[in-house]
C-alpha cells in the first residue's frame, strides 16, 4: 500500500510540474511495422513543439535466442496466454538480437534501437504541422533520406505515429 501511495504521490507532482511549466504529454500505441508486432510512442509538448519523444516496439520472440529481453511476467502467468514457444520482448531492448535479424534477413546496418533515436532525435524540436509536412504526399524513401540516420523502411509510419501521440497530447 505504501508503494502505491508514493507512485501516486510522484505523479501527481510530475503532472503539477508539468502542468506549470505549459507541458503535456501524449501516448499512442499502433502498428509502424505491420501487423507482426505493436508499436508505442510517448510525445512530450512544450506549446507545439515536441521537446521530448521515446519510442518502441514489441513482438513476440524466441526466449532462447541471446539477447532476447521479455517483458515482465512473459516467464509467469501473463506469459501462459501469449504465443507457446515465445515471450513478448520488446525491441529496443533485444536490440542485439533484433537487430541481427534485420541484417541477416535484409542486410540492414543500422541496429533497431539507432534507428529508433534517429527518429526520435529528427521529432524534437518540430511542430505537429513540421512532421506531417515532412511525411504527407512523400514517397517512402524520401521520408527517410530526410531523418538522417534512420534507415528503416517503416519511417514514414513511425513519424505517422509521433503525430498521433503528439495530437493526443493537445
Amino acid at each position: 500500500m505504501k508503494k502505491l501511495v508514493a507512485v501516486l504521490l510522484v505523479a501527481m507532482m510530475l503532472f503539477t510540474v508539468a502542468m506549470a511549466e505549459g507541458l503535456t504529454v501524449g501516448h499512442k500505441l499502433g502498428k509502424p511495422h505491420g501487423a507482426q508486432g505493436f508499436g508505442e510512442v510517448t510525445v512530450v509538448l512544450q506549446d507545439d513543439v515536441i521537446i521530448a519523444v521515446y519510442l518502441d516496439e514489441y513482438q513476440f520472440m524466441d526466449p532462447t535466442a541471446e539477447g532476447v529481453v521479455a517483458v515482465p511476467n512473459s516467464d509467469a502467468t501473463f506469459g501462459e496466454s501469449v504465443v507457446e514457444g515465445k515471450v513478448l520482448g520488446s525491441k529496443r531492448e533485444s536490440t542485439v538480437y533484433y537487430s541481427g535479424n534485420m541484417a541477416s534477413r535484409g542486410g540492414a546496418t543500422v541496429a533497431i534501437d539507432a534507428n529508433y533515436d534517429a527518429i526520435q532525435a529528427f521529432a524534437v524540436g518540430k511542430t505537429v504541422a513540421e512532421l506531417k509536412e515532412v511525411i504527407e504526399g512523400k514517397e517512402a524513401t524520401e521520408v527517410i533520406d530526410a531523418v538522417s540516420g534512420a534507415t528503416l523502411a517503416d519511417t514514414p509510419n513511425y513519424l505517422a505515429l509521433i503525430i498521433e501521440a503528439a495530437e493526443a497530447a493537445k
